[in-house]
């Protein structure tokens, strides 16, 4: 899709005020690369993101490496919720610029949002070490400028830390987590499906929000292998609820509702995972064939419910 921006549109654009944060486009320019932020930021405040997604993807094709473009373009998928992806697109900023805080915060938030804690330090703490050498550059000059510089980077790094101090706390209670739910998963095939039942409970006690689907998913797995189908139907509607949603739950409970006959309710969860597999979910291993088991049981839904057709 290629975008033409008439001059006229941009003189109106002129008049206008954005407020994208970690954006910072002087609206005095008319150059290239504006014309077309303005008009993706337009697009953007009328809630359409694939019409503006398609705006930053041309400006990338012409300007590469575009560091405003790109952190537009991560705005947009952590709105889409495909965090995995903005932590990507932020990643590509932080290499063009690696000095740029605002970015890697939002990196860092991304990351932590789907569990990634230790990539999450990684990125603070290159970024600390980032800022403490330009702060030492800056130790032999005395002038105002030079100084007020020194103290915004004192700042910034206090509060890195912090930010840092938190997320090895959460990757810590992750890992311990983790642990109890390997726990559960081999007491269950020794046939202790109670016992591990027990473990992977307290795994979610402790575990952070970002990482509660997938213990609530081998909690309604436990729960249907005990054959408490109402507990395990509720636990995988829970794990839906989380951010981002687990899918192996979804598909868990499409499934389950096949077993029980309720094909209506099955297909309707299956076809959300076929329609959003190749966006949302692309960073899962062996997609292709997730995604074909999937539209193979959303196929004998429909069949089951007479809609050959869409079978």
């Amino acid at each position: 899709m290629r975008i033409f921006v008439q001059s006229t549109s941009i003189q109106s654009l002129r008049d206008r005020k954005f407020s994208t944060p970690l954006l910072h486009v002087p609206l005095q320019t008319t150059t290239y690369s504006h014309r077309y932020l303005c008009l993706g930021q337009l697009l953007l405040r009328d809630g359409q993101l694939e019409a503006a997604e398609n705006v930053y993807r041309q400006l990338l094709s012409n300007v590469p490496n575009d560091v405003n473009a790109l952190i537009a373009l991560a705005q947009i998928y952590e709105r889409q919720s495909l965090v995995a992806r903005a932590a990507r697109v932020y990643e590509l900023v932080l290499k063009q610029d690696p000095h740029h805080v605002g970015a890697a915060e939002r990196r860092v938030t991304a990351l932590q949002r789907i569990g990634h804690y230790g990539s999450a330090e990684n990125t603070l703490e290159s970024l600390m070490l980032t800022l403490k050498q330009e702060s030492e550059s800056l130790s032999t000059r005395s002038d105002e400028q030079q100084s007020t510089r020194k103290q915004q980077l004192f700042r910034e790094i206090r509060r890195l830390q912090d930010t840092l101090l938190i997320t090895r706390e959460k990757r810590v209670a992750t890992d311990e987590a983790l642990e109890f739910l390997e726990q559960s998963r081999e007491l269950a095939l020794q046939g202790q499906s109670s016992v591990a039942l027990v473990h992977a409970k307290a795994a979610l006690k402790i575990v952070p929000s970002s990482r509660q689907g997938i213990v609530l998913t081998a909690i309604g797995e436990l729960q249907e292998s005990l054959n408490l189908m109402e507990d395990a139907d509720q636990t995988y509607r829970q794990a839906l609820k989380e951010t981002p949603p687990d899918p192996v739950s979804q598909y868990r409970l499409a499934n389950m509702m096949f077993r029980e006959n309720r094909f209506a309710g099955a297909a309707k969860l299956l076809r959300v995972l076929v329609e959003e597999r190749g966006t949302k979910w692309m960073d899962d291993t062996n997609v292709i064939d997730v995604l074909r088991s999937e539209q193979l049981m959303l196929a004998r839904c429909y069949k089951k419910l007479g809609r050959i057709r869409d079978a």
